[in-house]
């Protein structure tokens, strides 16, 4: 498990129903409301917190009042992907090397996805 912050990240997640559980900061309000409401809908334990917890948990002043606890990432072995992906004709597989910054992967995976990439 690990704390992911900022509201963008935390929507991002609750679509991928990887989330345990969220910490929001007393008194949020614009786009926490749509955070919330992800959360009712999927079940999400939703935690109302001080500043000074959210800080603490996320490592950072920049948590935009949102914190989750999300899964570990589930890899998958390669063979296993060549496996799960075999009866697919035009699979399309992305291979990174060295990728060093969170934010360059993010915006990868996010262009992966929309050229309809299946794995990374």
């Amino acid at each position: 498990m690990k704390y992911i912050y900022g509201r963008g990240p935390v929507i991002e997640a609750l679509k991928n129903e990887e989330v345990e559980k969220i910490y929001v900061g007393k008194n949020a309000t614009g786009s926490i409301k749509k955070i919330i409401g992800m959360a009712r809908d999927l079940k999400v334990p939703t935690v109302t917190s001080d500043i000074e917890k959210l800080e603490e948990l996320a490592g950072t002043k920049n948590h935009q009042a949102v914190v989750a606890l999300v899964s570990d990432f589930k890899y998958i072995e390669l063979e296993d992907l060549i496996n799960k992906l075999e009866n697919k004709s035009d699979a399309k597989i992305f291979i990174l090397d060295k990728i060093e910054d969170p934010h360059n992967f993010g915006a990868i995976a996010r262009s992966s996805n929309f050229f309809g990439v299946d794995a990374i």
